[in-house]
């Protein structure tokens, strides 16, 4: 054994075993090129050796490669890959909200508006929100939508075109071309106005208010059947 004093402090290493722990084989077009130099600086001894060794592999021959630590690591690299395209990955953006390490409990002075503004602005996060709002954040297939925003709220109680049995994706059309405007509000910046819900082949896409848009039609339809029978109960009572 022998030791090494590093800057944290003495490190003592151990002999037994140090060259077959840390035996790497060198890549065969390396030693080619290696070989193949006339500068006698770069003629290793090693890698004629390694060329010459009975344990090298003759062109015909098919063995069992022995493996090294590039070999692993590039092993390991694969295997990771693979795990992250199995999975679906989310990310988290961490945002300090104030610097005197305050809690929530601590009331008010917890939230700097104006810190957890900034942060917000040079990550890049308004950004892309902005550009996410422009196209179509809401997305849901046929089959979901139909299900849980039409069915599910009643929707073809007030639209005699629907019925629950139907193509889930004729009754979005129908749904979102009853409820929805074609073009939405103007751009800020540019001042155009892009259209406000898109059906595609497999999703419904909108905007991100789509939901909020489809309710306030359904309260209003449910308002003026109510206010209608209002009328009519008032018209009969006096008429009686």
């Amino acid at each position: 054994k022998f030791q090494i004093r590093h800057f944290a402090g003495p490190v003592v290493y151990h002999i037994e075993g140090f060259l077959d722990k840390n035996r790497d084989k060198v890549a065969t077009n390396i030693r080619e090129l290696c070989q193949a130099l006339q500068d006698t600086l770069f003629k290793f001894p090693c890698l004629d050796t390694d060329a010459a060794s009975p344990r090298a592999k003759s062109p015909g021959r098919k063995g069992k490669q022995m493996k090294t630590i590039a070999s692993k690591f590039r092993q390991q690299l694969t295997n990771l890959a693979n795990t992250l395209k199995s999975t679906n990955p989310h990310y988290v953006r961490c945002v300090k909200p104030n610097d005197f390490h305050m809690r929530p409990i601590d009331g008010n002075i917890c939230f700097d508006e104006w810190k957890t503004y900034e942060q917000l602005l040079f990550a890049g996060v308004m950004e892309c929100v902005k550009i996410k709002r422009s196209g179509f954040p809401f997305r849901e297939s046929h089959d979901t939508f139909f299900r849980n925003r039409i069915i599910r709220c009643k929707l073809h109680k007030f639209i005699p075109e629907l019925s629950p049995d139907m193509d889930p994706k004729a009754g979005c059309e129908i749904v979102v071309r009853k409820t929805l405007p074609e073009l939405a509000e103007a751009d800020e910046d540019t001042g155009l106005r892009r259209k406000f819900w898109f059906m595609g082949s497999s999703l419904v896409m909108g905007k991100d208010n789509l939901v909020e848009v489809m309710s306030h039609w359904l309260q209003r339809q449910a308002a003026n059947r109510l206010v209608g029978a209002c009328r009519f109960g008032t018209v009969r009572v006096s008429v009686q």
